[in-house]
């Protein structure tokens, strides 16, 4: 069976002492952070769409290169091969994909109330779980 982690081999080249100190609590504000919620709370993404007013469902979202809807948006990235995990410059975790197929199995799990979470608390504590995420 191949390393799951054989395509992480290039993350041993970083300057590990600047990955070390990655905030993974999630301590500071990035540009697009949601201000004035509980990051742990399983109700995050609920709330925070509504505090922003997110576009949703039959709405339109202006791209670079296109316009699409966000229903539109949410198929081709549910149908994407592989896994995708999007956390902001804070270190808290805004989206993750899902692939629709009940028998495939995610390296890296996720579930919906998580989402908002900050990446120490998204990513467990054992072996070199942590050292690997902070690198990427």
């Amino acid at each position: 069976m191949t390393d799951k982690l054989d395509g992480l081999r290039w993350l041993g080249a970083l300057d590990q002492k600047k990955v070390d100190r990655e905030d993974f609590e999630a301590k500071g504000k990035g540009k697009y952070t949601v201000e004035g919620l509980d990051p742990h709370d399983p109700e995050w993404l609920k709330k925070a769409a509504a505090k922003t007013n997110a576009a949703k469902g039959d709405d339109y979202v202006e791209l670079d290169c296109g316009l699409l809807t966000v229903n539109q948006i949410n198929w081709l990235l549910r149908n994407i091969v592989g896994e995708l995990t999007y956390c902001d410059d804070n270190h808290q975790l805004l989206w993750y994909n899902r692939n629709q197929d009940p028998n495939y199995r995610m390296l890296a799990k996720r579930r919906p109330e998580q989402v908002g979470d900050t990446m120490d608390a998204v990513h467990p504590h054992i072996g070199n779980v942590i050292k690997y995420a902070k690198q990427v």
